[in-house]
């Protein structure tokens, strides 16, 4: 359609009063940098009649890097004893990303002991049932990394922690099993 003007006006999302108009936005394309998330308007008006339309548009700035660490890693321990077991639990800290993936979907979340990876563990939650080494105390390193999209981009967040698995006494007791009723008893305990 001929004889046709163009107007832009801006608006930062989120406050109020009447949107400005953009002086160098006169054209049918506008391309202005944008700093904070905008509401665009542009009016078209068909000289000759002075008929009008308008139409508008958000455009929402994301950050592109995360401010803080989106993951933290929840254990329900940090020192066992040989038999026992760990729960560990992914928590999202910062409540605005979208996990990329699932539970059975390899790559979400990849978790590893003392550097080796766990290729059959992949949810937001893990049992750990860690073992000792000769008999002492031993310690383990559990980390994981979750892969996440934000609005901008794919991530990985890693966490850690350390556990000591400690071994349990050892303890025998020898003596007589077989005793009459006048005989005195004499146990002894080694540990």
């Amino acid at each position: 359609m001929p004889n046709l003007t163009y107007q832009w006006y801006s608006k930062k999302v989120g406050t109020t009063g009447d949107s400005i108009a953009i002086p160098i936005g006169t054209s049918r394309i506008l391309t202005v940098p944008v700093m904070d998330s905008t509401q665009y308007t542009v009016v078209v008006t068909q000289v000759n009649s002075g008929c009008f339309a308008t139409a508008d548009t958000v455009v929402n700035v994301f950050p592109q890097d995360p401010m803080v660490q989106p993951i933290e890693l929840i254990a329900s321990d940090s020192n066992i004893c040989i038999g026992g077991q760990i729960a560990y639990a992914v928590q999202d800290t910062t409540n605005r990303i979208q996990y990329f993936g699932s539970d059975s979907i390899p790559g979400a979340y990849r978790w590893f002991v003392n550097g080796f990876e766990l290729m059959t563990v992949h949810g937001d939650h893990f049992m750990f049932s860690p073992a000792t080494y000769d008999l002492d105390s031993t310690n383990y390193v559990i980390e994981v990394i979750a892969s996440y999209q934000t609005e901008c981009n794919l991530w990985t967040a890693t966490a850690a922690d350390t556990i000591t698995v400690h071994r349990n006494p050892s303890v025998v007791i020898n003596g007589d099993p077989m005793i009459c009723d006048t005989t005195q008893v004499l146990s002894l305990i080694h540990i």
